[in-house]
């Protein structure tokens, strides 16, 4: 292909692989109307992988980062210059990072950061996009690593145990001459853990969605059952729960009660598991 004197090569690639991506990603496959995703179950030894991967569990309300790996030790990938994808994952449990433009960040197997251009990420329903390319045109990278990182935060709601996936759809990948390389996606899969300890304390159960209610996330709770009982600072027990391990401020008629300091003690199979103070705040 001939180009343009005032334009360069890279130019050309940089946005000929920008283009693709906006294409898969504003005109998905469709099949009767919806959208078509393909999950990918088998994987082909002959051809280099491009993957999600970060610690198999995460605990909720805590930022962390995926990162995008391509190629392996024993099936590493040869001269790859650019690449450009959709990550589809479940947004109900996870968002991106703030701000936007930081929630995507280059790994070191394209290179150096002055040599790499990544496109910021477009966000359509439960799929990201984006794409990263060299800027030299002279060179491109062999072997196998860290492609991308992408910032996440798993929200404070998410319920214990959750499973999440990541699967990455609409691959591009070219070398430095414009030829094809060929790439599949392996699936990952985490769990979202809610932190063990009594939190939030203080609570507000305003009714607003935030902090409403205390969650008591022991182990012992969760393994064998138990106890818990809340009492007022004059020793009366104004309310007992035996099961779900979360207190809205209620009394056992279903009453709000006043603002304060409460106590509670947590008892499993008859033993004491801990005990403390609680402040109810309206």
């Amino acid at each position: 292909m001939k180009f343009p004197e005032k334009i360069s090569k890279k130019k050309y690639l940089v946005k000929y692989l920008i283009l693709l991506m906006w294409s898969l990603f504003l005109n998905p496959q469709r099949i009767n109307g919806e959208e078509s995703i393909n999950i990918h179950t088998g994987l082909n030894a002959n051809i280099p992988i491009i993957y999600p991967n970060t610690g198999a569990k995460q605990l909720a309300g805590e930022e962390f980062w995926l990162e995008i790996r391509v190629g392996s030790v024993d099936n590493p990938i040869d001269c790859l210059y650019g690449v450009s994808f959709r990550l589809v994952y479940n947004s109900q449990w996870l968002e991106l990072i703030q701000p936007l433009e930081m929630a995507v960040q280059a790994g070191d197997f394209l290179g150096n950061l002055s040599d790499i251009q990544i496109l910021p990420p477009q966000i359509h329903g439960d799929a990201l996009a984006t794409a990263i390319t060299r800027t030299d045109t002279s060179s491109s990278a062999n072997g196998f690593g860290i492609l991308l990182q992408i910032g996440f935060q798993s929200k404070k709601s998410t319920p214990n145990s959750t499973q999440v996936c990541f699967s990455i759809f609409d691959i591009v990948a070219t070398d430095s001459a414009w030829n094809p390389i060929n790439l599949q996606p392996e699936p990952f899969c985490i769990i979202i853990e809610r932190p063990y300890g009594i939190r939030p304390n203080p609570f507000t159960p305003n009714e607003d969605g935030f902090n409403d209610q205390v969650e008591f996330n022991l182990p012992e709770l969760i393994e064998t059952g138990g106890v818990i009982r809340i009492f007022d600072l004059w020793g009366k027990k104004v309310r007992q729960i035996e099961q779900g391990w979360l207190w809205n401020g209620t009394d056992e008629k279903g009453n709000d009660l006043p603002p304060g300091t409460y106590l509670y003690v947590i008892e499993s199979q008859g033993n004491l598991i801990t005990k403390g103070t609680l402040g109810l705040v309206r």
